[in-house]
């Protein structure tokens, strides 16, 4: 299934390292109260946290639009469990970028 994107669904590609005294496994576990809360917010279509073979990780999350992906950001910051999460990551090492979806093509053999 092919997608043209008239609506343009917003993704959030957020780069970013933990900090060296971050346990993995205890971020991962806070991971997924951070999903959880994540998909409350309006707009949210899909998420993927990633890590780079040179301990890099990625945080790539597909949005309705750009308006929503600006007001979950202001969401998540007030998030408790949100901020513990963002505590276990250099604050220095953090780059995101928001982006508009021009192209999507979902595999045949996972579409519904």
């Amino acid at each position: 299934m092919e997608v043209v994107n008239p609506v343009r669904q917003a993704v959030e590609l957020v780069l970013f390292s933990l900090k060296p005294d971050t346990d993995e496994v205890a971020f991962l576990a806070l991971n997924a109260t951070v999903q959880t809360y994540i998909n409350t917010l309006p707009g949210f279509v899909y998420r993927a946290l990633c890590k780079q073979s040179d301990g890099l990780w990625q945080d790539i999350v597909f949005w309705q639009d750009r308006v929503a992906a600006q007001h979950a950001q202001q969401l998540f910051m007030k998030s408790e469990a949100c901020m513990t999460w963002l505590a276990m990551i250099d604050p220095a090492s953090i780059n995101m970028q928001h982006s508009e979806v021009m192209f999507a093509k979902l595999a045949e053999r996972l579409a519904c």
